[in-house]
């Protein structure tokens, strides 16, 4: 029996579903969507949008049109956090984040990004979160954006976002 230990960055066994549908892709109409008007680019744009529109409805969003594909979470992790219109250019932060969060945020410091100013909280012992310093630092320096982690991939820590949340709400 094979044990597999990277679900983190990868998934296997793939499910058979997923085995099918990439097989249908590979086999059938897979062909660059959106790049071309043959058979093979409609049909391969007509499955992306229909995912998009699967996945806003899942996720409650309007306009599928909105739902960006990337190849990976870091891509998709960079691309929001580089992308995003922060009021004030203050953000708080962890310091248990993953290097996919991390090096944005640092790289938001610099003078190209609009020279944005990052705090990060002091992880308490074993690396949670100590929710009263954390209320505290919201408090004083008032961050336009709060980046936290659900659960991290060092030590398996569930940080309590919901408790997170309701302090930056207030």
């Amino acid at each position: 029996m094979r044990i597999y230990l990277d679900n983190a960055a990868t998934s296997w066994p793939k499910p058979d579903c997923v085995v099918k549908a990439v097989s249908n892709c590979m086999s059938v109409y897979c062909g660059n969507p959106g790049r071309g008007g043959h058979v093979l680019s409609v049909l391969s744009m007509k499955t992306v949008l229909e995912c998009r529109r699967l996945v806003s409805e899942l996720f409650r969003i309007r306009d599928p049109l909105r739902v960006v594909f990337t190849k990976n979470a870091t891509e998709a992790l960079n691309l929001a956090l580089i992308c995003l219109e922060i009021p004030n250019r203050v953000i708080l932060s962890t310091g248990m984040e993953h290097n996919s969060v991390a090096r944005p945020l640092h790289r938001l410091t610099g003078r190209d990004s609009g020279d944005a100013k990052v705090c990060f909280t002091r992880p308490g012992p074993f690396g949670y979160p100590v929710l009263g310093e954390l209320k505290q630092q919201i408090e004083a320096v008032k961050p336009g954006l709060v980046v936290t982690l659900l659960s991290s991939n060092v030590n398996g820590i569930v940080f309590p976002v919901s408790e997170i949340g309701a302090m930056v709400r207030e």
